[in-house]
């Protein structure tokens, strides 16, 4: 495999975990909002609503981009066995 495609796995992989553990903290932070309750839990999901999931989404968003741009490369890479083709 090329050593680009190598480096974007890696990337494409922490990039997911790190999603993953995000979609979680967002999750505790909307329980710990309901365990406190009142004027703090409004601020709190305020804070997830407005700052976190935004850009969760958007990182979410470029990771899955890039997962589909290593498939794709991937498969090229399949199809000429390591080998350009010459059309």
């Amino acid at each position: 495999m090329n050593r680009m495609t190598i480096v974007m796995k890696k990337i494409f992989g922490y990039g997911m975990l790190f999603s993953i553990l995000m979609g979680g903290i967002s999750f505790f932070g909307y329980l710990l909002a309901i365990i406190t309750g009142g004027e703090t839990a409004i601020v709190i999901c305020e804070i997830i609503y407005t700052k976190i999931y935004p850009t969760l989404v958007v990182f979410t968003t470029s990771m899955i981009l890039l997962g589909l741009f290593l498939i794709y490369i991937s498969k090229i890479y399949e199809s000429t066995n390591g080998e350009k083709q010459n059309k």
